[in-house]
């Protein structure tokens, strides 16, 4: 009888992993300052601000969630402290509150920052035939683009 073997479990791409780290790092960075933001921000603007923001920093800690969890189905452990966060990640904490305009300054330029690494990530996870990776990380990417466009049209505004 011949022996049986064990069948290899694929290793998810090194790329994938590292990128899908990066998404995560600057989705939580991302919620966190925003939320510092929800907190703090002050002007005539308050209200709307505060709830936009409330928003926006739910979906993010969402977004960071699933990505978690994508780490965690490809068998690897997910980064889970800001530390490693802010030395994996592309976008920077904030540690005092802008202006209510600097602060949707601010997450413009994050957003787009977060856009750009969720296309890289895209792309790696779609060189990789990771499917999975590639569709979670293709909505996170419409939600960004649409986050992006909302915060540039309230600066025109100024």
């Amino acid at each position: 009888m011949a022996k049986k073997t064990k069948a290899k479990k694929a290793s998810p791409s090194d790329a994938v992993v590292k990128t899908l780290g990066v998404v995560l790092a600057d989705n939580y960075v991302l919620a966190l300052k925003t939320h510092g933001f929800h907190w703090n921000v002050e002007g005539p603007l308050f209200p709307q601000l505060h709830e936009m923001f409330g928003r926006q920093y739910e979906a993010l800690v969402d977004a960071a969630d699933d990505v978690a969890e994508r780490l965690r189905a490809l068998d690897v452990v997910a980064p889970a402290s800001f530390a490693q966060f802010v030395r994996i990640g592309n976008i920077s904490e904030e540690t005092k509150a802008p202006s209510a305009q600097g602060m949707v300054a601010q997450l413009l330029a994050d957003y787009e920052i977060l856009a750009d690494d969720l296309h890289k990530a895209i792309e790696v996870a779609d060189d990789a035939d990771d499917e999975d990776t590639e569709d979670l990380l293709t909505g996170q990417l419409h939600e960004a683009h649409k986050t992006a466009w909302m915060l540039r049209v309230m600066l025109r505004g100024k």
